[in-house]
């Protein structure tokens, strides 16, 4: 399945929009608990990952 140039530009702007919002705020500002294991010591997620995800 291949993208239009519409629809890749329309996807641009929801993960730029979506990265604005959920993420940039958390940029350097994470604390301890902002950060948790999922499956190992080297597979992280934090709590910007998970709002970016909803």
């Amino acid at each position: 399945m291949s993208l239009s140039r519409l629809d890749s530009a329309e996807l641009g702007a929801i993960l730029s929009e979506t990265a604005l919002k959920e993420v940039v705020p958390h940029f350097r500002k994470l604390g301890d608990d902002d950060i948790r294991m999922k499956s190992s010591t080297t597979d992280l997620v934090t709590e910007a990952d998970k709002a970016a995800e909803c």
